[in-house]
Order: C-alpha cells, then structure tokens, then sequence
C-alpha cells in the first residue's frame, strides 16, 4: 500500500507494486454500490498538465438518509508540483488532501 485515506463515507487506498498502481474507494461499496477501482496502469512520471495524471471518481453516497457527493482521486504527483487544488461543479474549490510517496 502506498497510500491511505480515511473519511467519514470509507477510505481510499493506492497500492503499487513497481510497475503499476491502481486506486480504489470502500465508501461506494459500503453503500450497496459495487466501489471505485481504477484499471491498474504503469508506473511513469507525469508532465504538469497531463489529463491523465489522476484518476478521478465521484460517487453518490447515502449518509443519515441524504445523498453527498464523494469526490476522490489518486495519482502520481508530476515533478516540480508539492500541491493540488480542485473547482468542483459548484464552483467551490478545495486543496487536496496528498499522502504517499
């Protein structure tokens, strides 16, 4: 395991073995959903504006009988890049939470 984040909905884990990695979510799963998991990819250092840096997953989970969007993303940190921030549809923008090496 590379990396683990837990929230109040479930935990997002990034796993890697030296060739590929992949992330996945339990919060979806947990909510009668079959859960995030990105197809597994190869290891290689992204450019700064590469799309497909991070996976990015939304979900719809049922909390106290409302439904909140859950919102996570994985990935491997272009070089030169210490901090990520993300504009929602909303229009509110947070900073990312990043964990792992």
């Amino acid at each position: 395991m590379v990396a683990r984040f837990d929230g109040a909905p479930g935990s997002v884990v990034v796993l890697a073995d030296g060739n590929y990695w992949t992330g996945c979510d339990t919060a979806y799963g947990r909510h009668d959903g079959q859960g995030s998991l990105r197809k597994p990819a190869k290891i290689r250092q992204p450019a700064a504006f590469d799309a497909d840096t991070f996976f990015v997953a939304n979900n719809l989970i049922p909390v106290n009988g409302k439904e909140y969007e859950y919102y996570w993303a994985a990935g491997i940190l272009p070089a030169g890049v210490a901090k990520i921030s993300y504009t929602f549809p909303d229009g509110v923008s947070t900073n990312a939470v990043v964990q792992g090496n």
